[in-house]
């Protein structure tokens, strides 16, 4: 198990990152338990998984806390069985662009948003699955 201050892998800054056909599990972090986007952030996730990883904060898997512009795009990636103490079990985006298409948000628990947690911007969610989150707040997702 991966453990971190910040995110439990993966971390950017002002930067870009693409991950295709990789696994993020079982990760520890405050916020992200795998991987952390911060300031102005660019993600492509393509066939990834990102399954069983707690964050203490926001974003059991994925945090994009920037209130500056980013973009995310998940294309065929499951997020499964993810935890967070804060918003958004399986992912929390802050604000920007989220494009989520083909993939799944399942089985994950967090509080204002089981599966995920939008908070300002563009959001397009086409062809995918939503199932079996858990939100202990009052927002589920």
């Amino acid at each position: 198990m991966q453990s971190c201050i910040n995110a439990g892998t993966l971390k950017t800054w002002a930067n870009s990152a693409v991950r295709h056909s990789s696994s993020f599990t079982s990760n520890q972090g405050a916020a992200g338990g795998a991987l952390r986007g911060a300031t102005t952030t660019t993600f492509n996730s393509t066939a990834n998984t990102f399954s069983n990883n707690t964050a203490t904060t926001t974003g059991g898997a994925m945090s994009f806390a920037s209130i500056t512009a980013t973009s995310v795009t998940l294309d065929g990636s499951l997020v499964s069985g993810n935890t967070a103490s804060g918003l958004g079990g399986g992912l929390y985006m802050g604000a920007g662009s989220l494009n989520v298409i083909s993939s799944a948000f399942v089985n994950n628990t967090g509080v204002g948003g089981g599966g995920l947690r939008f908070t300002t911007g563009a959001v397009n969610i086409v062809n995918t699955t939503i199932s079996g989150n858990t939100s202990t707040g009052n927002t589920a997702t």
